[in-house]
């Protein structure tokens, strides 16, 4: 079952919930969906001494079939979320035409005004180049699993 939306198409946040996980309970309900999971995985060398393991990053290698059914989930909930103004707009990095360096000239700007007004400005900046390491994989599941839960019984 895939689902697209016109532009007159608008939802209320409990409908974008019951959209988005119906859309991916019905595409991985499949007879055959270990067909999505088989990868290969490789190493990749980041930075520093090649000897700690901590030093790399691994890759998953996916079959053309997985890697195109990946984008078109990707399209279908981007547009998704794109349409029903779902994402804010101080989110860059993987939307179009909202890149990395933009956030940076969007900061600067931001705090020159602030600075030109008199106001004090203050950052607060977090490396999370390791974040994914701390991630409570249990919790996530099982609010995953809740959520999917509540959308079912809506339905």
């Amino acid at each position: 079952m895939w689902l697209w939306w016109n532009d007159d198409t608008t939802f209320t946040n409990q409908q974008s919930v019951h959209v988005i996980v119906t859309a991916i309970w019905s595409a991985f309900s499949w007879n055959n969906s270990e067909r999505l999971t088989v990868s290969e995985i490789k190493s990749v060398y980041k930075k520093f001494d090649k000897t700690l393991i901590t030093n790399y990053r691994p890759i998953s290698l996916l079959p053309v079939f997985s890697k195109t059914f990946e984008n078109l989930i990707y399209k279908t909930l981007y547009y998704h979320l794109t349409s029903n103004n779902t994402l804010f707009k101080e989110q860059f990095g993987f939307r179009c035409n909202n890149s990395t360096a933009i956030a940076v000239c969007t900061l600067c700007n931001d705090a020159m005004s602030c600075l030109n007004d008199k106001i004090i400005v203050g950052g607060l900046f977090c490396d999370l180049q390791n974040a994914l390491d701390c991630v409570n994989y249990g919790i996530i599941l099982r609010k995953w699993n809740f959520m999917v839960y509540q959308v079912l019984q809506i339905s």
